[in-house]
């Protein structure tokens, strides 16, 4: 709920309470590496996303929320072996083909990154960032197909 309301600092100390108690779970662990990648925190969250791949390794809410973290530390490569994994799981999840998409894009792999927003948005017409991300890697080179 802290999450859903923007209140991620108050919503990681709930989870700091809540790991005090349970620590080996791997969904407070994931959660709080949300809350902490959205403040900012990126090497705190992708500690998280290691401790809850350590103990769930095919949880593809750990192993995308950690390519998002990985990406947004400009590690690129890395993030997309994260969300290579992901997709083996859910091949389908739109919201981790976008990201695979940005982390490509950010690569210079222009086509491979519009091929990934392509497919996200035939998964989820509505995806907002991967509808910004297929007008940018067309912009960028990708030749994207006009969107209708």
């Amino acid at each position: 709920v802290l999450q859903a309301l923007g209140r991620y600092v108050a919503g990681e100390a709930d989870l700091d309470a809540a790991l005090a108690l349970q620590p080996r779970s791997a969904y407070a662990l994931q959660l709080r590496g949300e809350m902490r990648r959205k403040l900012g925190k990126h090497a705190k969250a992708i500690a998280d996303y290691d401790a809850a791949l350590d103990i769930a390794p095919r949880y593809v809410p750990a192993l995308a929320g950690r390519g998002a973290a990985l990406r947004a530390s400009g590690r690129h490569q890395d993030a997309v072996r994260d969300y290579d994994a992901a997709l083996i799981l859910e091949p389908q999840n739109a919201s981790v083909l976008a990201g695979r998409g940005a982390a490509k894009l950010e690569l210079g792999q222009h086509q491979e990154a519009l091929a990934d927003f392509s497919a996200a948005l035939e998964f989820d017409p509505h995806n907002e960032f991967a509808n910004w991300g297929h007008k940018a890697a067309g912009a960028r080179g990708g030749k994207a197909a006009p969107q209708t």
